[in-house]
């Protein structure tokens, strides 16, 4: 009788030395080419988007054909914007308008036709020692995190050494120098390539296009008195210290609907339930300058 099969231990996940573990679920895979060392990467998320009561909330239609009012959900249905007719999905093919008013139908296939995913890494800058004019250029549009791709063995998913290691040097080589990698990226196929800064601990920052940088408007000129310039002044300086981290953003009014949905289902069943404060976003009025003032002095509004 054959012996049984010894269990492997579980795989352990790639650990970075700037940075904790890469999140569970790929995004994307790709590979990133330094000059003849091509290091297969994964693309993670490195935001996540917090979900907010406006997203909770479904349309309804009141539905009388049975004579009672029962909510039915409300759905998005396609129609001709011509005609107004219903039409099906199986019917909308994708097309662009040309400028003479024609439209050129334009398949998935055509559109990722020669927009491969890649990766390449055009050279090495020092952000501290660019001019003004090319900070502004640079505008993050999307946040990922990247880590060397896992190797499927079997079932089973194991850390890449080899890539690894040539990551970890790189990115030491990265922070030694103050170094950022500027790269040339195609996450999804049928996109244009794009501008990406990659630093040191794995974050990669996707780049604006440079005519999405708009062009700088004056601030206008300055009507105000020295008394209002110096209370301006204090106000800031008062403040300076006072956040030494961004505290986290709490979705208050998430709260505040589970506290009216339970008061609604606890009246349905006739019970007595206190009144849900209404919520305020009221702004004090009155002169501004007079509110400073009174912020200065600590007095209440």
């Amino acid at each position: 009788m054959s012996e049984p099969a010894k269990r492997r231990a579980p795989a352990r996940k790639p650990m970075f030395e700037a940075g904790a573990d890469a999140p569970a679920r790929t995004y994307r895979n790709t590979t990133l080419q330094i000059e003849l060392a091509p290091i297969p990467l994964a693309i993670y998320s490195a935001v996540e988007e917090a979900r907010s009561t406006r997203q909770q909330f479904v349309r309804h239609v009141i539905d009388e054909e049975k004579g009672t009012y029962e909510l039915h959900p409300v759905g998005m249905k396609p129609y001709n914007k011509v005609t107004g007719k219903d039409i099906s999905s199986s019917d909308i093919v994708k097309g662009i308008t040309t400028e003479d008013g024609k439209v050129v139908e334009i398949s998935d296939e055509e559109l990722q036709l020669e927009t491969e995913t890649t990766c390449e890494v055009i050279g090495f800058i020092d952000l501290s020692k660019l001019p003004y004019e090319q900070h502004r250029l640079i505008c993050p549009v999307k946040f990922y995190q990247v880590r060397a791709q896992m190797l499927t063995v079997g079932r089973e998913k194991r850390p890449n050494r080899g890539a690894e290691n040539v990551l970890l040097l790189m990115f030491q080589s990265m922070q030694k120098q103050n170094l950022h990698a500027l790269i040339n990226i195609t996450i999804n196929k049928g996109e244009p390539a794009r501008l990406g800064l990659l630093d040191h601990g794995g974050q990669l920052r996707i780049l604006a296009f440079q005519d999405h940088v708009r062009q700088e408007r004056p601030l206008g000129e300055l009507e105000a008195s020295a008394a209002h310039t110096k209370m301006i002044d204090q106000i800031i300086t008062k403040r300076i210290g006072i956040v030494t981290a961004i505290p986290p953003n709490k979705d208050q009014s998430a709260a505040h609907l589970l506290k009216v949905v339970q008061a609604k289902l606890a009246r349905k069943l006739g019970k007595n339930v206190a009144e849900v404060p209404q919520q305020t976003t009221d702004l004090p009025v009155g002169d501004l300058m007079s509110l400073i003032e009174k912020s200065l002095s600590g007095a209440k509004n």
